[in-house]
Order: structure tokens, then C-alpha cells, then sequence
């Protein structure tokens, strides 16, 4: 009886060696997993910051062409003003359109 006792005791230890050592492995591959995904993680992080970060600039940037477009903007109309002004007192000084 302690012979089968013995066997039996032998057999459940390499078996639960066994067990132990595939919960192990099932334990280091989620931990592979969770590692990989904190990498993934980290990246999308950066990439978010960098696009935060564009999204500044580009609104600056955005601020800045348009202050530049009404300045060029203002000094054409300007400019065409004068020039129709000039031509109206041409003409009427020269007497082409009647006064």
C-alpha cells in the first residue's frame, strides 16, 4: 500500500511540476503580450502629442497667412482706389467727362 502511495504521490508532484510549469509559460507570454502593448501604447502617446503639437503650429501658422492675406489684401484695394481716383481727375481736368 505505501508503494502505491508512493507512486501515486510521485506521479501528482510531475504533474503538478508540469502544470506549474505551463501556468509559467501561459504567464510569461501575457506578460510578453501586456509588454508589447505598453510599447504600442507609449507610440500612439507620441504620435498623439506630435499631432497636438502640429495642430498648434498649423494655427499659428494659419493666424499669421491670414493677418498677411488682409494686409496684401488692404493695400490693393488701395492701390485701385488711387489709380480710379487718378483717372477721374484726369478725365475731368481734360475735360473728357463733362463737369
Amino acid at each position: 500500500m505505501m508503494k502505491y502511495n508512493k507512486n501515486q504521490d510521485g506521479s501528482s508532484i510531475s504533474t503538478l511540476r508540469s502544470q506549474v510549469t505551463d501556468v509559467k509559460n501561459v504567464m510569461s507570454q501575457n506578460i510578453d503580450k501586456i509588454l508589447e502593448s505598453e510599447e504600442r501604447l507609449n507610440i500612439f502617446t507620441d504620435r498623439t502629442g506630435d499631432l497636438q503639437t502640429t495642430a498648434k503650429d498649423s494655427k499659428k501658422t494659419r493666424k499669421i497667412l491670414k493677418r498677411i492675406w488682409w494686409k496684401h489684401f488692404k493695400k490693393v484695394i488701395i492701390i485701385t482706389m488711387v489709380i480710379l481716383l487718378s483717372i477721374i481727375i484726369i478725365l475731368l481736368s481734360t475735360n473728357v467727362i463733362p463737369t
